[in-house]
């Protein structure tokens, strides 16, 4: 495939958030405010976006030393009773690849494109989330997503850290538009997330509220 080929990049985490996702693609960690790894040689904005709902069950688990806690995955198997929320990102493939390897913190990391296509998911890896998995076709460009290679019922549940919960809260607003009632009723639905509290909730979502209006110059803003 070639690295500009256009590819939709479907994420459930915190990567919902544009402003993340282009600090990922820039190589820079946005809510601790500081450098990950050399940027991707592909910096333009995504190409279109989209709200998107995956039939796989989300869960959390894992630790992720950058976030100091578990990171959402997705359940391999298709279920059309589960509606993980979602927003699909068209960007290239370059990007997508630069992304897998920001997640796992493997700069070295490859895409069989071939083999993703002939059998629907490749493992890039065998831990972290290095199982790319294919979720069909918009628009003739392939979808995909990025999970972990073992199974939700191989895995502990196990919860994110508050920082990793208020990007996540960013980009469910930002996507789906969610109020606090909303957020709160879908982080306490998914196993691995301890239960939330109203205050809570609204904490995080007054903080994106705060980023969403507010130049920060790369920090983090502050409620008062």
């Amino acid at each position: 495939m070639d690295s500009t080929t256009p590819v939709w990049y479907v994420t459930y985490g915190c990567d919902m958030w544009s402003q993340q996702l282009q600090a990922q693609l820039e190589g820079r960690d946005l809510i601790h405010n500081r450098p990950l790894a050399s940027p991707c040689d592909d910096l333009r904005p995504a190409a279109d976006d989209r709200a998107f709902f995956i039939p796989h069950h989300i869960y959390c688990s894992g630790r992720n030393r950058r976030w100091n806690g578990a990171l959402p995955a997705l359940d391999h198997t298709h279920n059309e009773q589960a509606g993980t929320l979602a927003r699909a990102w068209l960007l290239s493939s370059q990007q997508v690849l630069h992304l897998l390897r920001q997640i796992n913190n493997d700069e070295h990391l490859t895409i069989d494109w071939q083999y993703l296509l002939q059998h629907g998911h490749y493992d890039a890896r065998d831990r972290g989330h290095g199982r790319v998995m294919a979720l069909g076709e918009r628009d003739s460009a392939l979808m995909l997503t990025v999970t972990s290679p073992l199974g939700m019922d191989e895995r502990r549940a196990a919860p994110p850290s508050d920082d990793y919960l208020q990007a996540w809260t960013c980009g469910l607003r930002e996507c789906f538009g969610l109020n606090t009632v909303g957020i709160r009723k879908y982080f306490n639905a998914i196993p691995g997330i301890p239960s939330q509290s109203h205050g809570q909730v609204q904490r995080f979502l007054d903080c994106a509220l705060a980023w969403s209006t507010v130049d920060t110059g790369g920090q983090e803003p502050t409620n008062n």
